[in-house]
């Protein structure tokens, strides 16, 4: 089958030639470590939701988990040179947040 002039099997190929190049690039260290501290999330929230007798908050957990973990493998792959480049704009845009936590914030 051929979509736009690349066959399924080269692209599906390329997805998993450039999957498998993210992983190797990352810190496997720190990403086995968030693993197992998403694992530890799900099994205390399953804990602590257990006599609701629903799965939905676990769900959600492991949703969350899995999509950190693609997030992981997105943001190591950007080169930290680019932050470098723009860190005067990253840094007034991080202040203009911050700071709209003074009229927007909530107080308890």
């Amino acid at each position: 089958m051929c979509i736009g002039g690349v066959t399924v099997g080269n692209f599906m190929k390329s997805l998993v030639h450039n999957y498998i190049r993210s992983i190797k690039k990352a810190d496997l260290v720190l990403l086995s470590l968030c693993a197992f501290a998403s694992c530890f999330s799900c099994l205390m929230v399953a804990s602590a939701t257990n006599a609701t007798g629903s799965m939905r908050n676990v769900i959600v957990q492991i949703i969350a988990a899995v999509l950190g973990i693609f997030l992981y493998l997105a943001v190591s792959n950007i080169d930290a040179d680019f932050f470098s480049e723009y860190r005067v704009i990253l840094t007034i845009g991080s202040l203009i947040f911050i700071s709209m936590l003074w009229p927007f914030g909530m107080t308890i």
